[in-house]
């Protein structure tokens, strides 16, 4: 089984990176619940100081090395870890309004997992 890393930018002080209260976190459970794939939600910053703190970074480093394929999700993560995850896969932020960039998240996810856009 496939084993997908989507990394966002912060949990919203809920505990949870993309909490299923939120707009993002239902959309994308909904869209990684379908793939039949394994996935790990993560964050860039850590909650108790909204950092990259270097213990997170090997953290994120260590699930990345286990994973088949890691996501970058929105703008600004994918600036903040291009440099440090250049093989990652860079895909809308699933709290996107453009219709256009859901179609393309649910369609980079699809892909990541093998199967059919």
């Amino acid at each position: 089984m496939k084993h997908l890393l989507l990394i966002g930018e912060h949990d919203k002080g809920l505990g949870v990176p993309f909490h299923p209260s939120t707009v993002s976190g239902r959309r994308l459970r909904e869209m990684t619940a379908a793939l039949g794939v394994a996935v790990t939600f993560e964050n860039m910053v850590t909650p108790e100081d909204g950092v990259l703190a270097p213990a997170h970074l090997d953290h994120l480093r260590g699930i990345a090395r286990r994973s088949d394929a890691v996501v970058l999700l929105g703008a600004f993560v994918q600036r903040a870890l291009r440099p440090l995850f250049p093989e990652a896969v860079s895909l809308p932020h699933p709290g996107a309004r453009r219709p256009v960039d859901l179609k393309r998240l649910r369609d980079g996810l699809r892909l990541l997992a093998g199967a059919q856009p």
